[in-house]
């Protein structure tokens, strides 16, 4: 009867072993304790090349006239242009268009039943030496461009910018991890995850259209990015 006894005892608390082994392995770890933050960096440099989209435009009460005029005057822009500096295959069209108006009464009260036609050629223009902005731009009106959508400066090859820009954010997602572990004092440890967020191009960019022509100023182009970085806190 004992022996009997001790091995019911035994099998029973080897039973309440089993059952209570899952629950214990399925306990969650304790979350890993970081401190997560945003770093920012920049850095400039001097532009190395200029996009500038120039067009034109022409309204007649035929399509055809107005069609043929713009396609006649684009033509001469496109070799200004190239007689400027700029190499052929650095020409590219942007956008061609042709739309219809309804023309006012003089009156104010309405259309007079009238329509002409609107085209508008545009090229896009890079211009790799900076130098030659200004005069690539003056060629181009002369030669009956009446449109300008647009000048940017930027810089061909930004790396030396970008790794700048990315050594300060690094810095700064430092001081600010190491700031905030100060105020609720532990002590920053190794980093556990970076994620790098381009911030672009940014910089003033001057321009004008004088009675002697266009007065141009590249300035200098801005490069930025941003760092998310994680850190460990200390034990």
């Amino acid at each position: 009867m004992l022996r009997k006894y001790v091995t019911i005892l035994i099998i029973s608390i080897a039973a309440l072993s089993l059952v209570a082994a899952p629950a214990l392995a399925q306990s969650p770890a304790p979350a890993g304790r970081t401190i997560t933050v945003t770093g920012n960096g920049s850095a400039a440099g001097v532009p190395d090349t200029a996009n500038v989209t120039l067009g034109v435009e022409v309204a007649d009460a035929s399509i055809q006239t107005a069609f043929a005029q713009t396609n006649e005057r684009i033509a001469s822009v496109i070799a200004a242009v190239v007689a400027a500096g700029v190499p052929a295959e650095n020409i590219q069209t942007a956008g061609l268009s042709i739309y219809q108006e309804m023309l006012p009464s003089p009156m104010g009260d309405g259309s007079t039943g009238d329509t002409r036609y609107r085209v508008s050629n545009q090229v896009q223009v890079t211009v790799r030496d900076v130098n030659l902005v200004a005069g690539v731009i003056n060629a181009a009106v002369e030669a009956g461009a009446n449109s300008l959508y647009g000048l940017d400066f930027v810089i061909r090859d930004s790396a030396a910018q970008e790794q700048q820009a990315r050594e300060q954010a690094f810095q700064d997602a430092r001081a600010r991890a190491t700031a905030l572990a100060a105020l609720a004092g532990v002590s920053l440890g190794d980093v556990v995850s970076i994620t790098e967020v381009s911030g672009g191009y940014f910089g003033p960019n001057n321009q004008a259209l004088g009675g002697s022509g266009a007065v141009i100023q590249p300035g200098l182009r801005q490069v930025a990015l941003s760092l998310q970085v994680t850190f460990a806190i200390g034990q």
